[in-house]
């Protein structure tokens, strides 16, 4: 499976979602998709890539945010949302995720896709809650 390369409208499931997180800052050169899965390194937010020391996961962009050659900071008024809860992704061919997996973690490989394989420390995934409509239903 590949990494999201454009905005993504993210199925999520009738399980209430958690609180969102809030940033302000979007790390330079950075374009993260709508629906995309992000995270926090040094206080900036930027797209999902496995096994980044420093590391937290925040969530699904809830709109596409970017940056050009310059960190962005955003106004106090105007954060950029990464929302929880109960999200549906793809699955990696090589770790693909069946119902053994069910209540257990599954690992973020990009920002588009689970797989079964932790992808090295630090390992950030979720819980796997069902395997339906081709997508793996992920709460985290």
């Amino acid at each position: 499976m590949a990494a999201a390369t454009g905005d993504q409208q993210r199925l999520r499931d009738s399980v209430p979602t958690a609180a969102p997180a809030e940033t302000h800052t979007i790390l330079a050169n950075q374009t993260i998709y709508q629906g995309a899965v992000g995270m926090q390194v040094a206080g900036k937010a930027r797209n999902f890539v496995a096994a980044t020391a420093g590391s937290t996961l925040l969530g699904t962009a809830f709109r596409q945010y970017s940056a050009g050659a310059s960190d962005v900071t955003t106004a106090d008024g105007d954060p950029q949302v990464w929302l929880r809860g109960v999200q549906g992704f793809l699955g990696d061919a090589g770790g693909l995720p069946d119902e053994t997996y069910i209540d257990k973690t599954v690992y973020f490989l990009d920002n588009n896709t689970v797989t079964t394989a932790a992808p090295g420390a630090p390992n950030l995934g979720g819980t796997l809650r069902s395997i339906r409509q081709g997508l793996f239903w992920v709460e985290f």
